[in-house]
Formats: C-alpha cells, sequence, structure tokens
C-alpha cells in the first residue's frame, strides 16, 4: 500500500474517531453506526502495519529506538481501548444486546464512556508521534503530485537502519 492510501486510510480512521466520539453531535443512530463502520478501516490499518508491530514486539526489549517503543505502547493502549469500546458499545445498544439473549446492564455505559474517551486520548496521541510521517506524505503529495508514492525501502539508507519510506514511526535501532 502506498503511503498515500496508507494516510487515506489513517485520516478515515481518524475523522470517524472524531465524529463517533460525540454522540450528542451526531445523533444516537449515527454514533452506533460509526462504531460498527470503525471496524472495518481499523482493522484494515493494523493488517497494514502488522510488519512492524511484529518486528517491534519482537525487538521491545532489545536495542529499538525509545520512539518506536513508546509507540508499541501507545498502539498496545490504543488496542485494548478500542477492543473496549466496541465490546462495551455493542453491550449498550438494547436492541442488540437482546437479539443476543443479553440486556444491557447499566454497567456498560460508564466502560464504554471511559474506554471511548481512551480511544479518543490514544488516537490523538497516535497520530501525534506519526506527526511527522503525515507532514512527510503531504508535502511529497503537494510538491510532486504526479510522482509515484511508492519509494523503494531501502534507496538511500544502510541496511541496518533501513525501514520502509512508508513505515508510521521509527524502529531504526540505535
Amino acid at each position: 500500500m502506498s503511503a498515500r492510501e496508507r494516510l487515506a486510510l489513517d485520516l478515515t480512521v481518524f475523522a470517524i474517531v472524531a465524529s463517533a466520539a460525540n454522540p450528542v453531535l451526531t445523533g444516537i443512530t449515527l454514533h452506533e453506526w460509526l462504531g460498527v463502520v470503525l471496524i472495518v478501516p481499523a482493522l484494515v490499518h493494523l493488517i497494514v502495519n502488522w510488519e512492524w508491530v511484529a518486528r517491534a514486539v519482537s525487538a521491545f526489549f532489545g536495542r529499538i529506538r525509545t520512539v518506536a517503543r513508546v509507540n508499541l505502547v501507545v498502539d498496545g493502549a490504543l488496542f485494548v481501548s478500542v477492543i473496549g469500546v466496541t465490546l462495551s458499545g455493542f453491550m449498550v445498544i438494547p436492541g442488540l444486546a437482546s437479539a443476543l439473549g443479553l440486556q444491557a446492564a447499566t454497567l456498560w455505559h460508564p466502560v464504554h464512556l471511559v474506554t471511548s474517551n481512551l480511544t479518543v486520548a490514544f488516537t490523538l496521541l497516535h497520530f501525534a508521534l506519526h506527526w511527522q510521517w503525515v507532514t512527510g506524505v503531504v508535502r511529497r503529495m503537494v510538491s510532486a503530485p504526479s510522482a509515484p508514492s511508492r519509494t523503494p525501502a531501502r534507496a538511500h539508507a544502510s541496511a541496518a537502519t533501513a525501514r520502509p519510506a512508508t513505515a508510521p514511526a521509527s524502529f531504526d535501532r540505535r
């Protein structure tokens, strides 16, 4: 997937999270649908970045840059909060809960509120940690819109410090 396509995917996820974050503005029905729709681009985002996740996890206690370690911790917290907000979101929808033979217990409302706030906070932090990558992709799109957005992964770097040009965070060993 090219950097341009990844940026579009990431901005889509960000926009859906931002829109779903305030059900007072969207209304409950749209809020619920945005939450369900968010599952697909979030999973695609995880799949697209899976190679980086696997490398970072395997090297977490080794010699990797601090920013990569922080990134992995934030991404893990974001993943847990997304699972929490999704499951609790399903539990607070009365029609869905009853269709599953469950009752939408009032316990799930505070869980949903806390996990949704955590998801927004971790999404913003995730975006901030990737800000340099985002601005780099946008800069390349603006300066050379007709140039291909894929660049060779190791074109101008040594094998010891290179990373894919489309990687969202530095993983260089230092």
